[in-house]
């Protein structure tokens, strides 16, 4: 069996530091607990991520430019069922692949409210709803235009399910996946194929050489 690329570890590593800023915030997220998710040792962790800061810079810049490939990737695309369906299944791609990616690309209205984090996520809003050709939802107003509704609920369904799955999201599960959340925006049934899309890839985790040892995770 092939080793892991340090490329592939850093994003195994983002991935799961990802899923836990999800669910507890990033101040409710210890070094510790993001080497056990991926079992190793809070030195071996360090080796690649010196302080928990650097590694929350780094997990927002990663879900920055996944969002950034999935809207980039159906930009080409009317807008219509087929634009939907062709964003959903990109998404569903990069959950198979990265679930915490996806929990964080839509935890600004869960843990991170009001944090730093979530500022900085701000662009990963406006890009999944550039993939649907709408507007993101003004922070803080809630929202009364049904199609904004659909997507927050489309959005929330593929992160959650795709979570609860632990990211293993095989092809019958990927299609459910896809058919749950495009049922979600008010079309029914799903094409029995997506439109060519621009495949998202593996954001490269930004350097972390000039990070300094973590005293306080």
């Amino acid at each position: 069996m092939l080793r892991p690329t340090p490329h592939e570890i850093d994003a195994a590593i983002l991935d799961a530091a990802a899923s836990l800023f999800a669910r507890h915030g990033v101040s409710g997220t210890s070094l510790q607990a993001v080497a056990d998710a991926v079992g190793y040792s809070k030195a071996g962790l360090l080796h690649h991520f010196a302080t928990k800061a650097g590694l929350a810079r780094a997990a927002v810049a990663a879900c920055r430019s996944a969002a950034h490939d999935v809207a980039e990737g159906v930009s080409h695309l009317a807008e219509g069922p087929a634009r939907d369906h062709a964003a959903l299944t990109a998404l569903a791609d990069l959950a198979r692949r990265r679930p915490g990616f996806v929990a964080l690309m839509v935890a600004t209205a869960g843990p991170l409210r009001g944090t730093a984090e979530a500022e900085e996520l701000a662009p990963v809003a406006a890009d999944l709803f550039r993939a649907f050709s709408a507007p993101p939802p003004t922070p803080g107003v809630v929202p009364h235009d049904p199609r904004i509704v659909r997507i927050v609920g489309a959005l929330g369904a593929l992160a959650l399910t795709s979570l609860a799955l632990g990211g293993q999201v095989e092809a019958s599960a990927r299609r459910c996946l896809v058919a749950t959340s495009y049922d979600a925006l008010g079309h029914g049934h799903p094409p029995d194929r997506s439109p060519d899309q621009h495949p998202t890839r593996d954001p490269d985790p930004p350097s972390t050489s000039a990070d300094t040892p973590d005293k306080d995770a």
